[in-house]
């Protein structure tokens, strides 16, 4: 299984799109514990994602509960190191570096 996280209504070709409300292929909470099984996904694709939810430790510990060993991630967030913009959208709950 492939996961596309937050992704609204952007469609990755092999891909389940997942998102808190439709049109996602599966609708759900990232907040809350993920609704898939221990190590039952291959691949995820989280592109400004994770900074929207507030808990960042339960948000990698869900990603590391649900992939395979050897899962392929993808994960992109605003730098909070450089320029504004991690800052600017009021919907953003936790802030990435580099070193984060």
């Amino acid at each position: 299984m492939k996961l596309n996280l937050g992704a609204c209504d952007r469609k990755i070709d092999g891909f389940l799109s997942v998102d808190i409300c439709p049109p996602a292929d599966v609708i759900t909470d990232l907040a809350k514990k993920w609704p898939w099984e221990n190590s039952s996904v291959d691949a995820v694709k989280a592109y400004q994602v994770a900074e929207h939810i507030a808990d960042s430790i339960h948000f990698m510990n869900e990603l590391h509960r649900v992939c395979k060993a050897g899962a392929q991630i993808e994960m992109e967030v605003p730098s909070a190191t450089h320029g504004a913009g991690a800052f600017q959208d009021p919907t953003h709950k936790s802030f990435w570096t580099m070193n984060t």
